[in-house]
């Protein structure tokens, strides 16, 4: 034990003793104190002869000390008032006697002294009681005070004017505003609600019905608006007058928002809808297990089946689908990727099969539930073309591979013909120049000719098979390809061909010409023979006119060599590029009819094309088109 926590407990009983004692003394001081102040009065009026205002005061000393005294310092008071009632005031004077015409008097003014005591008493008991009852009460509300902030919903409670007389901690929370800021403002005010109706009917349904429920739209104390669901209940008095409204809220701001955002989501989805029914493209929605939840007008076009036959079976049963793989394996990747794009085959109501492209993509519904969008499309007719295209391609590239074998052949025997052509032609020519040498004295002029055009036949055969050979070697060659500068080869070209147009009046008039990407010694050998003929073909002209210049079509750069020899007549065009064709004499102009063949295979061997322009005694022009620096790239 603690001996001087003890003694502290016993100071502290003590001295609450000595409290109660003085608190007590100081009733009865106070009581005959009164009485003593009212006598002094009484005492003093009445020398100014207002006797009847003694009695007066003393009961209202005796009304004092038993309003605001307790029992003992009203009764005290009480004897006080009599005992001095009697003695100064009643007949014989400062006696304890009574005169009996004073009888009543005092007998009226005893009456009204103990009548006072006793309401002031009855007064006491009614206050401790209603004290008793308001702790009583304010017990309880602090109690269901305490209950009520426990809760997380915002509840406060306001007056038949909409004033606030009870806020809890809910409240607080969620609008913002503290107890003390909040109670004794109009909450109307201090929330600055919006109705869903005007008031006056919420009101009239509230006193109708004892409670309303509905949402408002409030503000808090950081001035955002909130949404709330409403419920209001009446309470009323014994006299059934309604005295104050109950006002639960719960926040549903968010809600709501997702309620609009679903709406909006609902309407784009409507007008989705009904721009998917009008493609003509099949569509349909499914789930994960193929069951169909919706079909456009596409898919009854192409399918045959309307929506209500559609929706609700599976896709695959009522299509019999065919895959291009395990379903299972089509399912893992769109739950990967999230998208799948393949050809099925499905089978239509009228029993016939079609060929689909299909693109599966993966999206969630509302219930965030994977939901599958089928778009296909048929290719039926395509893959019929296509497959009728690859078997013809097949057939081509059969044939193209037949051709090159003949066309290699064809080349390999012009190769080996003109090779062993040589051997017997150097014999013949060899023994003719012998021939001609020995026996020319005994020849006669007519066998002198004969030999002679044995010979040129000879020449010209060597000329031929020479030309033949360098034709086949450029099908055979290898392209060297490089950017290559055309300005420089043109005047490489020009100065080569004119040592053999010596004496001659040419006038040349080269334009400037871009690069171009190709093998260099092929193209000079192209130049070498369009130049060379430009210039064997205006040698009738007195005054020869040679251009080289560039030009474009379709926004190709297209080289032309132009002049104004004598031409050739365009019915025959198409046989200007072919082997050994030509349309001039060879008593006119020599040559072996190679040199435009050979400039067409090397402009083919470029991915290029060649053609002519020209009129009989009118010039002629001779195209060429060429791959660019762009092309190469």
């Amino acid at each position: 034990m603690n001996p001087s926590g003890i003694n502290a407990n016993g100071a502290v009983v003590r001295a609450s003793a000595v409290s109660l004692r003085l608190a007590q003394l100081r009733g009865y001081l106070v009581a005959v104190l009164n009485v003593a102040i009212a006598l002094g009065a009484s005492l003093l009026l009445e020398r100014f002869h207002f006797r009847p205002a003694s009695g007066q005061f003393l009961i209202f000393a005796v009304a004092i000390s038993a309003w605001y005294g307790k029992r003992g310092p009203a009764l005290l008071s009480l004897i006080l008032s009599l005992v001095c009632m009697d003695y100064f005031f009643m007949e014989p004077r400062y006696t304890f006697s009574i005169a009996r015409v004073d009888l009543p008097y005092f007998i009226i003014f005893a009456a009204v002294d103990v009548l006072v005591v006793w309401f002031s008493a009855v007064r006491r008991r009614v206050e401790a009681d209603l004290r008793h009852t308001r702790d009583k009460l304010k017990v309880e509300v602090e109690e269901r005070s305490s209950l009520l902030d426990l809760t997380h919903d915002s509840i406060f409670v306001r007056d038949m004017n909409s004033v606030i007389t009870y806020w809890n901690k809910g409240a607080e929370d969620f609008y913002g505003w503290t107890r003390q800021d909040a109670v004794g403002k109009p909450c109307f005010d201090l929330l600055h609600t919006e109705f869903p109706e005007p008031s006056e009917e919420l009101l009239a349904e509230l006193l109708k019905t004892d409670r309303w429920e509905g949402e408002l739209k409030q503000t808090n104390a950081q001035g955002l608006r909130v949404i709330v669901a409403s419920r209001w209940s009446l309470r009323r008095d014994d006299q059934n007058q309604p005295v104050a409204i109950l006002e639960t809220s719960n926040d549903i701001t968010a809600r709501k928002r997702r309620e609009e955002e679903i709406q909006a989501l609902n309407q784009e989805l409507a007008k989705q809808l009904r721009l998917l029914d009008q493609t003509h493209d099949s569509i349909m929605f499914r789930d994960m297990n193929g069951r169909i939840t919706y079909w456009n007008r596409g898919a009854k076009e192409l399918y045959g089946w309307n929506a209500e036959e559609a929706i609700g079976k599976a896709s695959h049963v009522l299509l019999k689908t065919i895959f291009p793989a395990p379903l299972q394996e089509i399912d893992a990747e769109l739950l990967r990727t999230g998208v799948w794009d393949g050809e099925l085959r499905h089978t239509k109501s009228d029993g016939t099969e079609v060929v689909v492209a299909s693109r599966w993509s993966l999206a969630r519904d509302e219930k965030t539930q994977p939901i599958v969008m089928e778009t296909s499309n048929d290719i039926t007719e395509r893959r019929r073309r296509e497959d009728e295209v690859r078997k013809l391609n097949q057939e081509l590239t059969n044939r193209a591979a037949q051709l090159d074998s003949s066309n290699r052949e064809l080349e390999a025997f012009a190769y080996s013909v003109s090779h062993d052509l040589r051997a017997p032609l150097r014999h013949m020519a060899g023994f003719t120049e012998l021939l001609q040498k020995s026996a020319a004295a005994s020849l006669n002029e007519k066998s002198q000719r004969y030999l002679t055009i044995i010979m040129e036949a000879a020449t010209r055969m060597g000329s031929l098979i020479d030309d033949l050979l360098a034709f086949s070697r450029i099908s055979r060659a290898e392209t060297h390809r490089s950017i290559v500068d055309l300005d420089q080869l043109v005047k490489e070209v020009v100065a080569e061909v004119r040592q053999d147009a010596k004496g001659r009046n040419i006038a040349w008039q080269i334009d400037p010409l871009p690069a171009c990407y190709g093998d260099r010694a092929m193209l000079r050998l192209v130049l070498t023979n369009l130049v060379g003929n430009a210039i064997k073909f205006t040698r009738t002209r007195s005054h020869a006119e040679i251009e080289i210049g560039c030009t474009k079509q379709d926004g190709d750069p297209v080289l032309f060599v132009r002049d104004n020899g004598v031409g050739f007549d365009m019915k025959y065009a198409d046989k200007l590029f072919g082997v050994f064709q030509r349309l001039h004499p060879q008593e006119s102009f020599e040559g072996t009819g190679i040199g435009l063949a050979t400039v067409q295979r090397i402009i083919h061997r470029h991915g290029g094309r060649t053609w002519a322009e020209g009129k009989v005694d009118g010039g002629a022009t001779f195209y060429v088109s060429l791959p660019t620096m762009k092309e190469a790239k």
